[in-house]
């Protein structure tokens, strides 16, 4: 259980530490030209508000959580990977999706949301393109494992 705990904190502000130094780069950049728009950008260039790093802190470790819970074994062991793979992405997603409406993190208009909605499916895409080459190689090896099986049984 000390283990998985270390992993769980590790994982969590190895990811925190990412988003807060991408947000900090784009506060610095765009600065007081998109202050009070949102509430990353409330303070414009003098940085992000304390309450959006807290919130940030949550929503890394709401979103660990959802990946450890779909990545173990624990709770879904006789599902799919792909599946369960597809399922984690949605659910990170939707995570992610619910602390940016609660939050106001982002202005809500459909480019935002667009382009929120095609950073996870790209990934997702990517992943379904992997598991898709993974099971075309796993049923190759199988078809190459059964002819060398016949061949060899005389």
């Amino acid at each position: 259980m000390k283990k998985h705990l270390q992993k769980y904190i590790r994982s969590v502000l190895f990811s925190f530490g990412l988003c807060i130094a991408a947000i900090t780069v784009f506060v610095m950049l765009l600065g007081d030209t998109v202050r009070d728009e949102t509430a990353i950008t409330a303070l414009g260039s003098q940085g992000i508000p304390a309450a959006v790093v807290i919130q940030f802190l949550l929503a890394n470790m709401a979103v660990t959580a959802v990946r450890g819970l779909f990545i173990s074994d624990a709770v879904f062991k006789n599902m799919k990977p792909a599946l369960r793979l597809i399922l984690a992405l949605l659910s990170m997603f939707l995570t992610v999706l619910a602390f940016i409406l609660v939050c106001g993190w982002f202005p809500l208009n459909p480019l935002v949301l667009a382009v929120f909605a095609v950073s996870f499916l790209i990934p997702a895409f990517s992943v379904a393109g992997m598991l898709r080459r993974e099971r075309d190689e796993n049923e190759r090896l199988a078809a190459a494992l059964q002819q060398y099986k016949s061949g060899h049984s005389a």
